[in-house]
């Protein structure tokens, strides 16, 4: 019902032109947008329940709409004083979706885009953590699965699309918390040690599409090695994903790599000293806002995209309005 109303209301705000004005008092700021994966069938309850795989049909109305409205500019350009009404393109972890459906869209356009790579999710082939867990609650027929995630064994109900929706919401937050070895014995335990074979909306981009996509306008930057949050880490390991992921990534493409998204959007001055000292120019957060010439390189704010999103949505969120209301119901007493 929320989802429903929030829709109708940009619609309305979009039509009587409120998106307009603020994207023309917003015009000298920059909107860099965050992606994950993207989809071209119907969307999966489980797979897909927090619309982290974007409709490949809205994402190509999107870019036309970019394409007649703003200037799509490299990531690379942000950090310098340009036109009014730019934005960025960025896409996180490395989906092999992005290939197959992102790029033919924006080499038809002519726009350039950022894939930030998590170099063990390329490099070793396997799936993310937490596409492992989607995929084996989706895939279970038992009304309820008992698993110990870090306070002893518990009873985690999957009968149904809406229990295991739940589940996953539940597990994710626990597993982010765990350590690497004791997350992998949770899924395991889940999936046996062999994820489903019905993965095509989640496995990796290959080395040969990333070189075919870096020859032809698409930017490939650091997601760490692990996609371990940063602020979990201690500060040896940190370093070591900062700059082996750089390091990695130089050696299969061989071109620079001086940006880097947060894991998870988890930064700490840590964080930022670490970057700055391996050489990195910026990174790009999770913090929804539009981006301004003041604004802290190692913590450049980014607007997510993701299903299910109208296009009024959209155009708000570009221009800066929905960024406002959410600042807004933030600030709204609770009773």
């Amino acid at each position: 019902m929320r989802r429903a109303l929030s829709r109708v209301a940009y619609a309305a705000l979009v039509g009587a032109g409120t998106a307009r004005i603020f994207r023309h008092a917003n015009r000298g700021r920059l909107a860099v947008l965050m992606y994950h994966g993207l989809h071209a069938g119907e969307a999966d309850a489980v797979m897909n329940f927090d619309g982290l795989h974007l409709h490949v049909a809205r994402f190509e109305r999107q870019m036309r709409y970019l394409a007649r409205h703003y200037r799509v500019v490299p990531l690379e350009e942000s950090a310098e004083p340009g036109a009014p009404g730019r934005v960025v393109l960025t896409f996180d972890d490395g989906y092999a979706s992005v290939y197959r459906h992102a790029f033919p869209v924006l080499d038809r356009l002519g726009l350039p885009a950022t894939v930030f790579v998590a170099t063990d999710f390329v490099g070793g082939g396997g799936l993310m953590w937490w596409d492992r867990l989607r995929l084996a609650v989706r895939n279970t027929r038992a009304a309820a699965l008992t698993l110990d995630a870090g306070r002893g064994p518990e009873r985690w109900a999957t009968g149904t699309t809406a229990e295991k929706v739940a589940t996953v919401r539940a597990l994710h937050a626990r597993l982010e918390a765990l350590a690497p070895a004791a997350r992998g014995r949770l899924l395991d335990a889940l999936d046996g040690g062999r994820p489903a074979r019905d993965r095509a909306l989640v496995e990796p981009m290959t080395l040969e599409q990333m070189r075919a996509m870096a020859g032809r306008g698409i930017a490939f930057q650091s997601h760490g090695v692990s996609h371990c949050a940063f602020g979990t880490l201690s500060t040896a390991a940190l370093i070591a994903e900062v700059r082996e992921s750089r390091a990695i990534l130089e050696g299969w493409l061989g071109r620079p790599v001086r940006w880097l998204a947060y894991p998870f959007g988890d930064r700490d001055r840590r964080a930022r000293e670490a970057l700055a000292a391996a050489g990195y120019a910026g990174a790009v957060s999770c913090r929804e806002a539009l981006g301004g010439p003041g604004d802290d390189p190692f913590a450049i704010p980014r607007i997510a995209v993701g299903d299910p999103i109208s296009h009024a949505q959209f155009v708000a969120a570009l221009s800066g309005l929905r960024a406002l209301g959410r600042l807004v119901r933030r600030a709204e007493p609770v009773a």
